[in-house]
């Protein structure tokens, strides 16, 4: 999932009272909830992955991951992550 905007999710993850630690934990505790449900392995959220994507320094993460963002920031879903789409390129025998 791609992230909308750097900018916008940092200004909203400090108006929901924030840090990106305190994103990362509730994220990975979010992440846990959704797993057991489903009975995978539980996968993680890192610090590092939310101070990147509110640095800018990236701007994708896993379908997921964007999912429990949003839930624990209690946006709109869709609102801060839209599916990445990527090209594909076909090499077409003649």
């Amino acid at each position: 999932m791609k992230l909308i905007s750097s900018k916008a999710f940092a200004q909203y993850v400090q108006h929901r009272g924030f840090t990106a630690r305190s994103l990362a934990v509730a994220t990975d505790k979010e992440l846990k909830k959704m797993k057991a449900m489903r009975g995978d392995k539980p996968a993680g959220c890192s610090r590092s992955l939310i101070g990147h994507l509110m640095s800018g320094h990236r701007n994708t993460c896993l379908p997921h991951t964007a999912r429990a963002i949003e839930r624990v920031l209690d946006a709109p879903e869709g609102s801060l992550f839209v599916p990445q789409v990527l090209p594909v390129v076909r090499n077409s025998a003649a």
